[in-house]
């Protein structure tokens, strides 16, 4: 049981006054941030672009062909040009167009043997540095191909409804939905004949030489390039081991000639699951992973048109296990989103995530926080009952509401145990049986998922769609003054959608919050039962007295409600501003935020008060005193 602390606190006034109560800080030093668009160190080395010259094609004589190199990007700048080049060792004649373009084409030579050509790109950034990439294409003398078409399936364990527990005798076989298929040359192994992506039922088809001894090669990898860098939907997602050097999982089928007729060829990944334990390879694993992430990717294309996910990687290993440590050696902790990755555990009879749709889709969700929106939240643990960092609650809350909406399941399973046979289950749409509230990650996801789904009842009388959520999330919030919470959303989406506030407002007044009319949560109401919890942000004035506040640990530590306090003020004009911070008791730190970013963070001392000196532009901004 958590003890309860306040702290009174008394606290300067020097051109700014702000007075706070003691936190818990965790000393030591950190040096401030530097302001909102700084002008780049003269220093700081320009990273190399990446190139990327796409994939192997195999072509017949006399075919267009496009190469395509708008999968390279420049992680500090932008590319600037693109030249391609012919390399191959042949000597056959090539015409290319446009090579000075993302997208260069030339007509394939006429051949009488299988010739394969090379051809180079080089990138060159905003900077002048460049990086190169190559590609082959195989070009086929008329009436020497044939194509090998066929089907990738995995097998998908789905939950029992009735039990929420996975049911391995209900296994089916699902599509490998827009993965990459390759025909690999079965003498020279690492030779690419050919290469393409599945459709949505887990089709393939691939144009290859006649009477070539090779092989199929799926990989863990979901790919889509762009046509035209600006516009075309993209994305390169793939799984791998994390325990073996980020190797990328693979299913290689059996090696054969081609032949002089088209063919099929099938291939399956199994559970490995013989009745009772994984007895054999896990194959299935890495797909099915990728499977739920299609769900959630096919879900945000459908409003956006023009969506390029950056590249991600996810990490899966049957040694993955709930332990903090080494994540070379598995030790990975939980399920997470960490530094722009994914981790899910994989440890048989313990907990094993690759089934577990929701918990995927869920740390996807924090991935879309990440790189389509704003990700405010300072992590940490959390429980569907419990008071948390308003930041923590509408992460967690939208992550899980997001896996309920690309799945249309609201029942959120995970699966745990020995054989897998337990499971936690949350109902998303009813959210949690007490402490409702701006506080809670499951009056979040509740209000989230209702506000997106056709099933009206009770307080919910919207159907809406993922569309607007998305727009507030990829749009409204990302500019938002306030921290992101659920104020902030609610605020902007009832600007989006003004003939549907008083519907919105009775959703949230369903999980205890009050009508919410601006970013700050001004006219909140619910304190949890504390005096110390209200207002949300406390204003402060430039030049005014000094304010007293209190934190507490009544609800737990670190990132629970009230372990850290916010406050808002707005400079008219640039100046040079003074922070002080005194408590009577712990330590304190203070975090001055322009639209979620911390600007300066100063915790100086281990005594009782902390002052913060820096120059800040016009505009609202944000201090939290931890």
């Amino acid at each position: 049981m958590f003890g309860y602390r306040k702290a009174t606190a008394l606290i300067l006034l020097l051109v700014l006054g702000l007075s706070a109560c003691g936190g818990g800080g965790s000393g030591g030093i950190s040096k401030p941030a530097e302001e909102a668009d700084p002008p780049p160190a003269p220093n700081i080395p320009n990273v190399l672009p990446r190139a990327v010259a796409g994939d192997a094609q195999t072509v017949v004589s006399g075919d267009e062909v496009l190469l395509n190199a708008s999968g390279s990007d420049d992680s500090d700048g932008t590319i600037s040009r693109y030249l391609w080049t012919d390399v191959s060792a042949v000597d056959v004649n090539v015409i290319l167009r446009d090579n000075g373009s993302v997208l260069a084409r030339f007509t394939a030579p006429s051949v009488v043997t299988v010739t394969q050509l090379l051809f180079q790109v080089r990138v060159t950034d905003d900077e002048g540095a460049s990086a190169t990439d190559s590609v082959v294409i195989t070009v086929l003398p008329p009436q020497s191909a044939v194509t090998v078409s066929g089907r990738v399936t995995f097998d998908r364990v789905p939950f029992n409804a009735l039990s929420n527990l996975l049911d391995y005798a209900a296994t089916r076989a699902d599509p490998a939905r827009g993965v990459v298929v390759e025909a690999v040359h079965a003498v020279a192994a690492a030779t690419v004949i050919s290469s393409t992506v599945t459709d949505a039922n887990g089709e393939y088809a691939l144009l290859v030489p006649t009477n070539t001894n090779l092989f199929i090669r799926v990989h863990a990898r979901m790919l889509r390039r762009s046509v035209a860098q600006s516009s075309a939907q993209a994305w390169d997602i793939s799984v791998e081991d994390n325990t073996r050097f980020g190797a990328r999982y693979v299913m290689d089928g059996g090696a054969a000639s081609s032949g002089e007729h088209d063919s099929r060829r099938m291939l399956h990944a199994s559970s490995g699951w013989d009745g009772s334990s994984y007895a054999a390879t896990r194959v299935a694993a890495p797909f099915a992973i990728l499977d739920s992430i299609y769900k959630a990717v096919a879900k945000v294309s459908a409003v956006d048109g023009r969506v390029r996910f950056p590249p991600l990687t996810i990490n899966w290993s049957e040694n993955n296990v709930p332990v903090s440590g080494s994540v070379a050696q598995g030790q990975i902790g939980t399920s997470k989103f960490s530094a722009g990755q994914l981790y899910l555990l994989g440890a048989e009879n313990v907990d094993t995530d690759e089934y577990d749709e929701h918990v995927v889709i869920h740390e996807m969700g924090h991935y879309l926080e990440r790189y389509f929106s704003r990700f405010d939240s300072i992590g940490g643990p959390h429980g569907l009952n419990e008071r948390l960092d308003m930041r923590v609650a509408f992460s967690e809350g939208w992550s899980s509401a997001m896996a309920a909406i690309a799945t249309d399941e609201p029942i959120y399973r995970d699966s745990v145990g020995a054989a897998q046979g337990l499971s936690s289950v949350d109902d998303v749409e009813r959210g949690p049986n007490r402490n409702r509230g701006w506080y809670n990650d499951g009056s979040v996801q509740a209000i989230l998922y209702d506000l997106y789904d056709s099933a009206d009842d009770g307080a919910d009388t919207l159907s809406l769609g993922f569309a607007p959520i998305y727009r507030v999330m990829s749009h409204d919030i990302v500019d938002s003054a306030a921290l992101v919470t659920i104020f902030p959303f609610i605020d902007a989406l009832k600007r989006r959608r003004p003939n549907a506030a008083t519907a919105i407002d009775a959703l949230v007044a369903a999980q205890q919050i009050s009508a919410i009319n601006d970013a700050f949560g001004s006219a909140e109401t619910n304190s949890a039962g504390s005096p110390d919890v209200l207002p949300v942000y406390t204003p402060l004035t430039v030049n005014g007295a000094s304010v007293n506040v209190c934190s507490i640990d009544k609800f737990g530590v670190f990132n629970k409600l009230s372990n850290r306090r916010f406050f808002t003020f707005t400079v008219e004009q640039p100046a040079s501003r003074t922070i002080r911070a005194m408590a009577d008791s712990g330590d304190v730190k203070l975090i001055l935020y322009r639209r979620g970013r911390a600007l300066m963070v100063v915790d100086r001392s281990e005594g009782a008060g902390e002052v913060m000196r820096n120059a800040v532009s016009a505009g609202h901004l944000c201090v939290g005193v931890d």
